[in-house]
């Protein structure tokens, strides 16, 4: 199972360079299974997410600019995978 929070790294490259996804990626953290995916109806957004819609995508296309989230959208709503230490080369022990 996965850590209750975000690893450090990540987390200060989302409060450092797009701090208004913060909320957003501390919620997504909480909500994805072990294998760190989260769906959620676009139906649902305001009630899981407690956001709106713009918001949302707003927030999440800054998470996927620096690379923590990976995003698949179809009519209904939205797959989502935050990156782990696994998945990124580039983090130093």
């Amino acid at each position: 199972m996965h850590n209750t929070y975000p690893p450090y790294q990540y987390l200060k490259s989302v409060l450092s360079s797009c701090h208004k996804a913060g909320y957003l990626y501390m919620q997504l953290w909480d909500a994805c299974d072990e294998n760190l995916f989260f769906n959620v109806k676009k139906s649902d957004l305001r009630g899981t997410l407690l956001t709106t819609p713009t918001r949302f995508r707003n927030d999440l296309s800054l998470l996927v600019r620096e690379g923590l989230v990976s995003v698949y959208e179809d009519a209904r709503g939205y797959k989502l995978q935050l990156v782990g230490w696994d998945d990124d080369d580039s983090t130093e022990d």
